[in-house]
């Protein structure tokens, strides 16, 4: 969890809420939309949990980036009814894996992946320890080669 000014995030879930309703500093409204929303020309993606932003590399390359956006920070706004949707959809991706998958995941996961940051990856913890978490059969049936070898 990151601590922005004085307001603790929990950590993003990529649910492009805040870019949703108006750009950041270094963004641009999309002013065809009229109205109350103004999303972001930059925010590329599908839908919740599958949203990012599409100048966030430049943006880190800016002076004093950190102060606003607050991309990757998390979320804040208690109205963003969308984070709770992500997160009930990692929660059933998570109860559906068996052992053998979550190990997979652990062990070959991208990094920075949603499954292994903030409450998520508490979750992902917890339920890898009730199906019995890793041993030295596991380890060694996965390997070290990668998603190709056999499940």
């Amino acid at each position: 969890m990151r601590t922005l000014a004085l307001v603790t995030n929990s950590p993003c879930v990529r649910s492009g809420y805040c870019c949703n309703e108006r750009p950041c500093p270094f963004g641009r409204s999309d002013e065809t939309r009229p109205g109350h929303k103004q999303p972001c020309v930059y925010l590329e993606g599908d839908g919740p949990g599958a949203y990012k932003c599409g100048i966030a590399d430049w943006i880190l390359t800016q002076p004093q980036w950190e102060l606003s956006p607050a991309f990757g920070a998390g979320c804040c706004s208690t109205m963003n009814s969308d984070r709770r949707d992500v997160l009930k959809k990692l929660y059933a991706e998570i109860d559906a894996m068996d052992r053998e998958q979550m190990a997979r995941l652990w062990r070959f996961g991208t990094t920075g992946s949603e499954m292994f940051q903030g409450e998520v990856a508490t979750y992902f913890r917890k339920r890898f320890e009730e199906l019995g978490g890793w041993s030295m059969e596991l380890s060694k049936k996965i390997g070290w080669g990668g998603k190709d070898e056999p499940m």
